[in-house]
């Protein structure tokens, strides 16, 4: 179509009222450029009173919602606390409280009857530790007549561990968060000045002073206040999964594994001891000096000497300043074959 004849064609249809949206005839466009009406915009006075509106709604939905968990949690009430070491805090539904272990007092908590709660928190070189959770209402008690006016309820460890208030013990024996450089390191410095000392019979040589520590030359390692033995430490030897024991591992022995113990100790009264056993190996040259062993002719000789792998249980005890104290060593199995040590759990050190 010619351009006369386009101009025509939009003169008639134009006076019949019909009216072309966005259409497009040939290479022309005819488009509708009426104005649209747009909504008037509020006044700062309307926006600012529905802010207030969302905020107010919003409010009273985080009231209603908190007083519906409120009462999903149940009653609430004061509970105490069993005795124990003061670095133990209580945690309740997953969230740490104020509220703590004490050695020598009942403290209490305020919970909810339905509330769940977990015993634990951070020691030196371990990391922190935790019980298992558990509920409440299924692991607490009447307050006795001699506690009332102190507490409602007394809570429970014994679902969770052994420990009680007389003679129980608390043992964590999955330490996933250790320091395995740090505590390789403190007991291959402490051994060998231990296995020296006992080797000399002399105190002085240890690696601290404690009563405890010295009492235990004595006992393990002496006879009748004469060495038994010499020993030089060659390797030393720490297995990092001898302290990734699973919870419910019932195959757990305590003489072959690195875990952390509390417990009471009926005999000095004391409560809430937080000891640390560490397990390691030790390939030493040893050299019978034993002067009251019966010998025959065809035993060992006075002065012979052996290369031979030890075991040793290591045992620290948590200071009141929050540091770890060898108080004592235990001698496990000897063997005179090699260990395996080549793998990537093994650390190993060299004297």
């Amino acid at each position: 179509m010619n351009k006369k004849g386009l101009t025509a064609l939009v003169s008639v249809l134009m006076g019949s009222g019909i009216l072309l949206t966005g259409c497009s005839i040939g290479n022309v466009s005819i488009s509708d450029n009426s104005t649209k009406t747009e909504s008037p915009k509020k006044t700062n006075k309307e926006t600012k009173a529905d802010k207030l509106r969302e905020k107010e709604a919003a409010k009273k939905e985080k009231a209603e919602e908190s007083k519906r968990a409120k009462e999903q949690r149940g009653k609430e009430y004061t509970y105490g606390i069993p005795h124990g070491p003061a670095w133990i805090h209580v945690y309740a539904n997953g969230k740490k409280t104020t509220a703590h272990m004490d050695p020598t007092k009942i403290n209490t908590v305020k919970l909810h009857e339905n509330d769940t709660v977990k015993f634990g928190g951070p020691l030196p070189l371990v990391g922190n530790l935790f019980t298992r959770e558990m509920n409440v209402s299924g692991n607490s008690s009447r307050a006795k007549m001699d506690d009332e006016g102190k507490f409602d309820k007394m809570l429970s460890l014994q679902s969770v561990t052994f420990y009680d208030d007389k003679n129980g013990s608390m043992i964590f024996y999955s330490l996933k968060h250790l320091d395995n450089k740090g505590v390789s390191d403190r007991v291959f410095a402490d051994l060998p000045k231990y296995l020296d000392a006992a080797s000399t019979n002399d105190p002085s040589k240890l690696p601290n002073q404690s009563d405890a520590l010295v009492k235990s030359l004595d006992g393990t390692n002496n006879l009748r206040g004469d060495s038994a033995a010499t020993y030089q430490v060659i390797e030393q030897y720490f297995n990092k999964k001898s302290a990734l024991h699973k919870n419910n591992d019932n195959d757990f022995h305590a003489d072959d594994a690195t875990y952390v113990q509390i417990h009471n100790n009926s005999e000095t009264n004391e409560v809430g001891l937080t000891q640390l056993y560490v397990q390691v190996f030790a390939k030493v040259k040893k050299t019978d000096t034993d002067q009251h062993e019966f010998r025959t002719d065809g035993g060992p000789k006075y002065g012979s000497t052996s290369t031979e792998m030890e075991d040793y249980s290591m045992e620290y005890q948590l200071t009141d300043d929050n540091n770890w104290e060898l108080v004592n060593v235990f001698k496990g199995e000897t063997s005179p074959y090699s260990m395996n040590t080549s793998g990537s759990n093994w650390i190993m050190q060299k004297n």
